[in-house]
């Protein structure tokens, strides 16, 4: 009788790579979960250090200054000169101003604002002013909006007092729609609307409009 004999070699070659790859993926799997926990302690460290430092802040905070956003820079005592259509030069100056957009913006916000547009000329005392107590200056469209106790002086002798008034300085304008009352050379005026052209030398008055014609013998007496 003829035995045979198995060759298992290709069979324990096999076992071995398997048993090479299981022990490569366990220690695989062991380095894994020892990244899980280096990181699990890093985060629990960190909430802990987190947690400490709230409770450490916990006690009275210092107060701190209140501060006033005007959204933009704000100017001390700033002038605009410019010229209007006819050559005319004029002054705007004001306590403060504050553009709008952060600074970039070519509209400005004016506290006490006034308005000269002969002040570089050689008879300033006679030139036109314009105060109110706040204004809005638009540097691109030239144009000034008074607001509150707005008053006018104009060369040919009107002091005219209005709620609000709208200066278009390229044209040398000045409207007001909201009513206006005040004393004129000549006696007093009264109207809910007005025009001031060539520099307060021609006004118009409409609407409502009340006048009163002072005598010589009154007009030194009259209110």
């Amino acid at each position: 009788m003829t035995a045979e004999i198995a060759d298992f070699s290709d069979t324990s070659l096999i076992g071995q790579r398997r048993a090479r790859s299981l022990a490569g993926a366990r220690r695989r799997s062991g380095m894994v979960r020892i990244a899980r926990i280096v990181l699990l302690t890093v985060m629990v460290a960190l909430a802990l250090n987190a947690a400490l430092q709230l409770l450490l802040a916990g006690g009275p905070q210092p107060e701190l200054p209140t501060v006033e956003l005007t959204g933009g820079e704000r100017i001390v005592n700033p002038r605009f000169i410019g010229r209007d259509e006819n050559g005319q030069s004029f002054v705007l100056t004001a306590l403060t101003a504050a553009r709008r957009g952060g600074g970039l913006s070519a509209i400005a916000d004016l506290d006490t604002p006034s308005l000269d547009y002969a002040l570089l000329a050689a008879d300033a005392n006679r030139a036109s002013q314009v105060l109110a107590a706040t204004g809005v200056f638009n540097e691109t469209e030239q144009s000034l909006f008074l607001r509150q106790d707005v008053e006018l002086t104009t060369r040919s002798g009107y002091v005219l007092n209005a709620h609000s008034a709208l200066i278009r300085l390229n044209e040398g304008v000045i409207t007001g729609e909201e009513g206006v009352y005040g004393d004129a050379p000549w006696g007093a005026v009264r109207a809910s609307r007005f025009e001031l052209h060539d520099d307060g030398r021609r006004i118009v008055l409409e609407n409502g409009v009340r006048t009163r014609l002072y005598m010589d013998d009154e007009a030194g007496d009259a209110p």
